[in-house]
């Protein structure tokens, strides 16, 4: 039996990633993979600046680089109708090269980079090229074991620690690895995650797909000199096409993303004769091979939990979502980085009993947000045929900008919100800083700020480092602006007697710091994270509380389940059991029935009202459920028969997204509603619900946050960011609460505020009916 600290199942991007985190701080591991070696497929290809930012501090900034594109290649994100053909740009985003990134050239830009936020730059480099790289880097470590070729085939847990048991795939051979932890980095289809028993919440098979890679030197050629060299959306009939670049022998990857009604046979049928259809998307007669073409599904999913005991989740293992901006892989990176400082912290004995609990608290939440922007921008195809729009000038010049706008929106809030702008708001090992109502502090939209539970913004320190990013790793850092390093000694002592490393670092206070650093005190973990900050030195008892909070000795605040429901009362209520006597009396004295008859009304009486009461609801309905409205009694001018009111809720349907409305926009067909615009042909079918037309709350369309779901509902959870557009036959949306039809609620883009999101569906109807009034659509 072999003993490590931490066995690792699965050696992909993720898993090689964590062996080289454990490996950085000194923790024994052994690495247990099924296939044979790294892996031949391209999959992840984009790795972002904050994964960049840990390989720096791993040492494999420059090995990552150098296998990435040409430093000196300009690069371009680009929508066409084909490829190679010229006349097809819908639009295109260009960008500097990067060698200007990394040189600090004024006005230079790069995808997925916002200059001035990191001393790192972006590469694009597949799997099959950056794995060798992870894999290589562990060859010479001490502390880790690597072990291709051995699947793994029971894992059990105590409370000492796991044992794995191992079979050689090309053999008879089996090892048994007893460590104290093991981690699930097993893929989407994980083996751990099921043997841990452990489901998954949000969206299956939100798209259906064929994932091509081909090769052709000469469409790379022709794609450098139309100035091409980059990522390609390529639109068609009936689906979309995302096209990578892999390296400089021609080789590329392509997703055909195909509607999710798509059925099995003809989403097969597309993999075993892709050529064709591929040949309309290149264009110009450029010669190419298909080397591969599978069928897969994308997911918009996330695991509901992320620890059991002494097992962890990772990686794909612990959330899937459309291939969008690397995601995927960037995420189980920074999942890797979290979990691995924790982890030596609890080995060595200096992190608190809830350390470890704190890895799902901030990286669930991460998932959740990143499931939601990866749905909302997944590249769907068009329902319909519109190619023939790109035919007519105003309507091709229409859709390119509105292309570009989603391509700035896309880039500019992965950057800004999820890479680097993210913050650990759920944590219980972050000392946060409250409002006055009591809730977490947190940081505006696109602002990378310095408040705890974000990461430490980039910061160059003259003669000392590059970016602050490289003081941060083995220790925790108490970062002392205009002071001395003698200051917070009780803090310092206190971490000190829990066995905690810390360094003191001590920075003038210059203009640069001070507009991204504007306290005294930061404390900040290992991984990067602030972690604490104030303007003042802790008391004794303060920072006992401080250290207490950061090393893990308070649990985590319960995370938020997907589906809220009240569990069947048994006990009848009070008011259920008078209803049912009284009736009861009503048919013996009025009704000439037989006391058995009566008891029997009785009874039927007590089980509806029941029934009624104990109706499945998600729970906020029911303890919410009257609120304030602007409602109308009758029709007339806005400013007389308005008002504000409270209303009921009213029916929540399975299918119902209810909504903590934030913003509802006002537009002329409001008011013309108000007078009873449309009515005449709704009233019929209000009627036939069992409903009258007033009171009636008016507005259409809203922006706001989830806090219920029916049962029926697969695509949302509370807590999600929407906006949406209500029936015209439901109540409306000018309200505190909204509930909605769960088809007819969309993810609100990270990009746009509130009252941005709430215009949306007006604005996209205007536009529309530009179109087809003044651009031609649907003439020919």
């Amino acid at each position: 039996m072999e003993e490590t600290s931490v066995v690792v199942i699965g050696a992909g991007p993720v898993g090689l990633t964590l062996a080289n985190e454990l490996s950085y701080r000194g923790v024994s591991a052994v690495v247990l993979e099924s296939k044979a070696g790294t892996s031949r497929s391209p999959k992840a290809i984009a790795i972002s600046t904050r994964s960049m930012e840990h390989f720096r501090r791993l040492g494999l900034q420059e090995k990552l680089q150098e296998a990435s594109y040409p430093k000196d290649l300009k690069m371009n994100i680009s929508a066409f109708t084909s490829i190679a053909e010229k006349n097809s740009v819908i639009t295109q985003l260009n960008f500097s090269s990067p060698r200007e990134v990394l040189a600090g050239k004024p006005g230079a830009t790069f995808p997925l980079y916002a200059r001035g936020t990191t001393v790192v730059c972006p590469v694009f480099c597949p799997q099959f090229t950056s794995e060798p790289i992870l894999r290589d880097h562990l060859q010479n470590s001490p502390h880790v074991t690597l072990c291709y070729g051995w699947k793994v085939v029971s894992l059990e847990q105590d409370e000492e620690g796991v044992t794995v048991r191992a079979r050689e795939i090309d053999g008879q051979g089996e090892r048994v690895v007893r460590a104290k932890y093991a981690v699930g980095c097993d893929g989407g289809r994980s083996w751990a995650r099921k043997q841990l028993g452990i489901g998954s919440y949000g969206k299956f098979t939100v798209a259906r797909a064929v994932t091509v890679t081909l090769k052709s030197p000469e469409l790379l050629q022709r794609m450098v000199d139309m100035d091409r060299f980059g990522f390609s959306v390529v639109i068609g009939p009936g689906m979309s096409v995302v096209f990578i670049i892999l390296n400089m022998q021609g080789e590329f990857a392509c997703h055909v993303i195909m509607p999710p009604d798509t059925t099995d046979e003809k989403q097969t049928e597309m993999a075993h004769n892709v050529r064709p259809w591929l040949q309309k998307v290149v264009g110009g007669n450029v010669p190419f091979t298909v080397t591969s073409a599978d069928p897969y599904n994308m997911h918009a999913i996330v695991a509901t939990k992320y620890r059991k005991g002494r097992c962890f989740l990772m990686g794909d293992a612990a959330h899937q979502w459309a291939p969008v901006g690397g995601l995927g892989m960037n995420t189980g990176i920074s999942d890797a980085a979290d979990l691995a400082w924790k982890l030596e912290a609890a080995l060595k004995g200096f992190g608190g009993k809830h350390l470890l609990d704190s890895y799902q608290s901030e990286r669930r939440p991460i998932a959740d947000d990143t499931r939601r922007f990866a749905f909302g921008f997944l590249p769907s195809p068009p329902k319909v045929d519109i190619m023939f729009l790109f035919k007519n000038p105003v309507s091709r010049f229409v859709l390119g900008k509105l292309v570009k706008t989603l391509f700035e929106l896309e880039f500019g809030s992965l950057t800004g919100d999820l890479i680097l702008g993210f913050q650990y708001s759920s944590s219980n090992v972050i000392a946060h800083e409250r409002n006055a109502d009591g809730s977490v502090k947190v940081r505006p939209s696109g602002v990378l700020a310095s408040l705890p539970g974000c990461r430490a913004p980039h910061l160059a320190i003259p003669g000392r480092c590059a970016t602050i990013m490289d003081l941060f790793g083995h220790k925790f850092v108490l970062l002392v602006i205009d002071g001395r390093e003698t200051d917070c000694q009780l803090l310092k002592e206190e971490m000190s007697q829990r066995g905690a490393p810390l360094d003191v670092v001590s920075m003038p206070k210059l203009p640069a710091v001070v507009k991204l650093y504007d306290q005294k005190y930061y404390l900040v973990r290992p991984d990067g994270v602030i972690a604490w900050r104030a303007n003042y030195q802790p008391s004794s008892k303060e920072a006992k509380k401080i250290a207490g909070i950061v090393l893990g000795d308070h649990p985590p605040r319960r995370l938020l389940s997907p589906i809220f429901h009240l569990p069947e009362i048994k006990i009848p209520a009070v008011t259920d059991v008078i209803r049912s006597v009284v009736f009861g009396f009503l048919a013996v004295r009025f009704g000439r029935l037989s006391l058995p008859a009566a008891i029997g009304v009785g009874m039927g009486v007590l089980w509806v009202s029941r029934a009624i009461r104990t109706r499945p609801k998600p729970k906020f309905v029911q303890q919410s459920s009257r609120h304030t409205a602007v409602v109308i009694n009758k029709f007339g001018e806005s400013s007389e028969v308005m008002k504000m009111d409270r209303r009921y809720v009213g029916e929540f349907l399975p299918d119902d997204v209810l909504i903590r409305v934030h913003a509802a926009s006002v537009n002329p067909l409001d008011l013309l509603m108000c007078t009873g615009y449309g009515f005449s042909s709704f009233r019929r079918v209000i009627q036939l619900q069992g409903r009258s037309v007033f009171p009636l709350i008016l507005g259409r369309d809203c922006s706001g946050e989830v806090v219920a779901v029916g049962e029926e509902v697969k695509n949302f959870v509370p807590g999600d960011l929407v906006y949406a557009a209500q029936s015209p036959i439901r109540q409306g949306t000018f309200a505190q609460y909204a509930a909605i039809k769960g088809d007819l609620v969309a993810f609100k883009p990270s990009g746009v505020d509130h009252r941005q999101a709430a215009s949306l569906p007006w604005a996209a109807t205007t536009a529309w009916t530009a179109l087809v009034k003044h651009g031609g659509l649907g003439r020919g």
